[in-house]
């Protein structure tokens, strides 16, 4: 019989190996969402304006435009490059449920909370 631990590091790993599947199939087939237009605009009117009266305009932290804003510069611009950071956001979301789950509950706990 496989130990507790095993079955669980079993249980993380299919979890995380069907998020990762399941946010980036056909990542670059969906045109970009009004959110997402918003996120191209900010980084193209430049770091001045971000910084600037675009604190006045905009709720979201200009950290987030920054960031994007320098991978455009690093990379390139495309919609997934657009996504990644949402992307990675989400899977470390999932690690954080569980680490949360397996310090505050039973032992299926963590990995239910994952799976959500």
């Amino acid at each position: 019989m496989k130990s507790a631990s095993s079955r669980t590091a079993l249980a993380i790993a299919t979890i995380a190996t069907l998020a990762i599947t399941i946010r980036l199939y056909r990542l670059d087939d969906v045109p970009l969402w009004t959110d997402e237009l918003f996120t191209r605009f900010y980084p193209d009117a430049g770091l001045a304006y971000l910084w600037g009266p675009g604190l006045h305009t905009e709720p979201t932290s200009p950290l987030y435009y920054t960031l994007i804003w320098a991978i455009e510069r690093v990379v390139g611009a495309s919609a997934v490059l657009l996504r990644v950071p949402s992307v990675l956001a989400s899977l470390a979301a999932i690690w954080l449920a569980w680490a949360l789950a397996r310090e505050l509950f039973a032992r299926a706990a963590p990995a239910l909370l994952a799976a959500l």
